[in-house]
Parts: C-alpha cells; sequence; structure tokens
C-alpha cells in the first residue's frame, strides 16, 4: 500500500509538471543540469570530483543565472532521515566549493532532496551509484549561454550535463522561481 501510494504520488507529480511545462517558467528559461557524484554514505567530494568543481565554478563565475540550484540527493539505502541529512551536508559541500567572492550577488537555493527522486534504478549498484549525486540547476540562461557553456563544458571529464531531472526536482524547481519571482515583483512594486 506505501508503495502505491508513493508511486501514485510521483505519477501525478510528473504529469502536473508535463502540464505545467508547456506553460510555466520552463518553457520561458533553459535550463542547464550539472551533476557531481558521491561515494556511498559520504557527502565528502571524490578526488576524481574536483575537475568538475572547478568547471562549475568557472561556469557560474562565467555566466549569471538568476537562480542557482544546488541540489543534493541519495540512493535508498539507509534509514530516509539519515539520507535527509546527508542530502543537505553533499549540497553544503557543493556549495561551499563553487560559491566564491564572485558569487556574492548571486541567488543560490542550497537544498536536500533525500532519496525521493532517484533518477536510476536503485535496486542495482549501477543504479545506486547514479542516484547519489548533487545537482547544480542554473535557471534562465537563454539558448545562446546554454549552448555556449555546453561547448565549454563537452569534454569535460566527469561532469554530466542534463536537460532535464527527476519530475520532484523540476517541481521544486518550479516552485522556487516562481516563488522569487513574486518576492521580486513585490519588492519592484515598493519602490
Amino acid at each position: 500500500m506505501y508503495i502505491i501510494f508513493h508511486i501514485s504520488k510521483l505519477f501525478f507529480l510528473y504529469c502536473l509538471f508535463l502540464i505545467l511545462s508547456s506553460t510555466s517558467v520552463f518553457a520561458k528559461n533553459v535550463n542547464l543540469v550539472l551533476q557531481v557524484k558521491f561515494k556511498s554514505g559520504e557527502a565528502r567530494i571524490q578526488q576524481t570530483e574536483t575537475q568538475v568543481i572547478s568547471n562549475l565554478k568557472s561556469v557560474i563565475s562565467t555566466y549569471s543565472s538568476p537562480h542557482i540550484f544546488v541540489l543534493g540527493h541519495t540512493d535508498s539505502l539507509g534509514a530516509e532521515d539519515m539520507n535527509q541529512k546527508l542530502s543537505e551536508a553533499r549540497a553544503e559541500t557543493i556549495y561551499n566549493n563553487i560559491a566564491s567572492q564572485d558569487s556574492k550577488g548571486l541567488n543560490f537555493i542550497i537544498e536536500g532532496m533525500g532519496e525521493i527522486a532517484p533518477i536510476a534504478d536503485n535496486s542495482t549498484s549501477q543504479g545506486r551509484s547514479k542516484n547519489r549525486r548533487v545537482v547544480v540547476i542554473l535557471t534562465g540562461l537563454g539558448d545562446e549561454k546554454t549552448k555556449l557553456i555546453k561547448e565549454k563544458l563537452a569534454n569535460s571529464k566527469g561532469l554530466t550535463i542534463l536537460e532535464d531531472e527527476n519530475p520532484i526536482v523540476n517541481k521544486f524547481v518550479y516552485n522556487e522561481i516562481k516563488k522569487h519571482q513574486k518576492k521580486d515583483a513585490r519588492e519592484n512594486e515598493n519602490i
């Protein structure tokens, strides 16, 4: 019963995302999703990922993005509350490594997603490996900036560039962008 509830909830969110994406902020923005992977149970950046972090810093300092999401994820091994804390620690680790003096005026949104948004099957070791990740989403870049970033990062070892993420993540990003747009509009009215 518990599994059926979660599957139906995921299906509902996915359908809602598909409906909203055709007319929403996603239709107006081009989102670039960059992914950094972690070992099981760890929030420490692997030596193999240091070049990825360097590339992320370079992209963030070169191309401005209205919202930069840093979202930590885990596989489904372990207790749900521990996975939530681990995903938060992973997101913080990446944020601390990519945020610099140059990024003071940027709007970072850091969040742990726990185990609720897998991109692969958690019943296999290969799937779990893909799910242990931090996703950095740069929104509102537009087609030209996105093309330039993709060209710049095309040969970056260990860096995965995705056009899209899990529907739950997409919905979270959509809601956060809308919330910030409303806040910005209220602030502009008060000027």
